[in-house]
């Protein structure tokens, strides 16, 4: 994992919070963090594979999707498809759901966090209060 290190560092000194991992074109995942994003109520995110890291926060929150009034898709995507999309995020064990508004200067989804990224944040809030017992 030194390499998203690095990555994660550079992407720092840029003065970005993260960065997207691309390989032929496509996004992997991000330095350390899930890539999501959301196009005309359908979620997006790559598959399960060898190329990414399977993100503890990942499969609960495709379990939330349909509640939250979005299908899925599990299939890869390009920078294109992020910069034309209505909604995006990262999910890590540190921050549950975090929207992106901007990538590489350009605003997502007119650059203002959307309607579903706080709803899922906020349905795994309240699974996190649940199991605490609060």
């Amino acid at each position: 994992l030194l390499a998203q290190c690095i990555l994660k560092y550079e992407a720092h000194k840029a003065g970005a919070y993260e960065c997207f991992l691309i390989e032929d074109g496509l996004v992997t995942e991000c330095s350390s963090s899930s890539a999501f994003i959301i196009k005309d109520d359908v979620l997006i995110t790559r598959p399960l594979s060898n190329d990414i890291l399977p993100g503890i926060r990942r499969k609960v929150i495709l379990g939330f999707a349909e509640q939250a009034g979005l299908s899925v898709q599990q299939r890869a995507f390009g920078m294109s498809e992020v910069y034309e999309a209505d909604e995006a995020f990262i999910s890590a064990a540190t921050l549950m759901v975090l929207p992106i508004v901007k990538a590489d200067g350009r605003a997502i989804g007119g650059g203002a966090v959307g309607k579903y990224v706080p709803r899922l944040r906020e349905m795994y809030a309240a699974r996190l209060r649940a199991e605490a017992g609060l």
